[in-house]
């Protein structure tokens, strides 16, 4: 079984790129929806890290209902992933 499967960062995976999803509640899967329920999450950012053609993690920026969602669109993120996966990529 891979670790990822059925996951958010499985689906941006195959998509080879970052999903927005502003609407956690919309989002199939009831674990998304205990999870935006539970700590009052509205939105989530979910950024495949990739090496080689290959998915070696991923990173998840969650947004608190009713706050602004600005963060998702600071070209900062992007490249802070590609920094978090080369150091990934060099561990072990």
């Amino acid at each position: 079984i891979r670790p990822y499967e059925g996951s958010l960062i499985e689906e941006a995976f195959q998509k080879q790129r970052s999903l927005k999803i502003l609407d956690l509640r919309k989002k199939r899967g009831k674990r998304l929806v205990f999870l935006a329920r539970k700590d009052n999450l509205q939105s989530v950012l979910v950024i495949p890290l990739i090496k080689n053609s290959e998915l070696i993690g991923g990173l998840l920026m969650y947004v608190k209902e009713g706050k602004p969602l600005e963060i998702f669109e600071d070209e900062f993120i992007e490249k802070y992933a590609k920094i978090i996966t080369l150091v990934l990529s060099n561990i072990g």
